[in-house]
């Protein structure tokens, strides 16, 4: 398994050697904001996450986070708290601190998902972001209904974007979202489609992206695909 995922990694986009300068920030770092208008409050979330340096996971259940008006005002203060307030007209989601990660999840979500299953080993030599995003996807379709190969494409980012490596055991995707974003330069892991585990034999797809915060038009990328997913699937 660890041969076939590294050889496709190669392909799909080579290792990288040079690293850039970690500046995640814990949430209580503080930022200070201008009047901004975004495309909606998920925009303006990573708004503060770009403004403040602090990396997040966003895990949307529906199109709420899409479809409201999100706007910042001149103001200073904690980046979480600053979420925090951002969010108060959608009680459904909360927002807390999860190590170095701000975290903006269900109130009251399932907790039968694919970010929730935990894969009996991962490992991973140092790749660019983008990549050990996809080779997670690989090791999690793998462990759910093993293949033969995979065959696909995504985009790349920062080429010095480097994480890794990594040797996990008994890890749920979500904690290592959390490790790739966290040992990253910077930016946000986004769920992009619904990722409950609705039966047995369900097999997950991509159902999250990356987006870095030094690369205006992956951001603008990952909003558009997250639209895409929840507002498409509660038609």
């Amino acid at each position: 398994m660890t041969a076939t995922l590294t050889i496709l990694a190669t392909i799909l986009g080579s290792s990288c050697e040079a690293q850039v300068t970690k500046r995640c920030a814990p949430p209580s770092t503080q930022v200070r904001l201008s009047s901004k208008q975004y495309r909606g409050l998920l925009d303006a979330v990573v708004g503060i996450g770009r403004a403040s340096g602090v990396c997040m996971g966003v895990e949307l259940m529906d199109a709420a986070l899409i479809d409201h008006a999100g706007a910042t005002r001149e103001s200073s203060g904690a980046a979480e708290a600053a979420v925090r307030s951002l969010l108060v007209g959608v009680p459904q989601y909360c927002v807390e601190s999860r190590g170095k990660i701000l975290s903006v999840k269900p109130c009251q979500g399932n907790r039968d998902t694919w970010l929730d299953f935990r894969l009996p080993h991962f490992e991973a030599h140092p790749e660019q972001l983008q990549t050990m995003s996809t080779v997670l996807n690989m090791w999690l379709s793998d462990a759910v209904k093993p293949a033969k190969g995979y065959m696909g494409h995504y985009r790349s980012g920062n080429p010095a974007n480097a994480v890794g490596p990594y040797n996990e055991a008994n890890v749920s995707v979500r904690e290592l979202l959390d490790r790739f974003v966290g040992d990253s330069s910077g930016g946000a892991w986004i769920t992009v489609r619904p990722y409950a585990r609705r039966t047995a034999n369900a097999e997950p797809t991509l159902f999250w992206l990356i987006a870095e915060y030094d690369d205006e038009s992956l951001v603008r990328s990952v909003w558009e695909q997250a639209r895409n997913g929840f507002v498409a699937a509660e038609k």
